[in-house]
């Protein structure tokens, strides 16, 4: 920052890249909870053939898939936008109430 701080955002290996480019999932779980109609979002890499890695979405709550693609297409760029938005009941954490990646990208691969 202005003041020469440095500020971590995620970890690095949480860094998604798809199509050569890369995603910061926190930042794009940012825009999904900021929807009135979001509890809880996680945004994970599942493998494709064709990008390398597919940005998916977990969400919980009420939200339409539609709307909830044009409020985060209007926040991030157009690379990090999911491809597959998959709702949930709630959102997959560790014993220590951190985000279980490993638990989402399973679930995400298994829709």
């Amino acid at each position: 920052d202005d003041e020469g701080r440095l500020w971590f955002r995620s970890r690095a290996d949480d860094v998604i890249v798809t199509g050569g480019l890369n995603v910061d999932p926190v930042r794009v779980e940012q825009a999904l909870t900021s929807h009135e109609g979001v509890s809880g979002a996680m945004v994970v890499g599942v493998p494709s053939a064709e990008w390398g890695s597919e940005v998916v979405c977990l969400y919980a709550g009420r939200a339409d898939e539609a709307e909830l693609r044009e409020h985060v297409r209007e926040r991030v760029e157009a690379h990090e936008v999911p491809k597959r938005f998959v709702p949930v009941d709630h959102i997959p954490t560790t014993e220590l109430g951190k985000p279980d990646r490993g638990e989402g990208r399973r679930l995400a691969t298994d829709v």
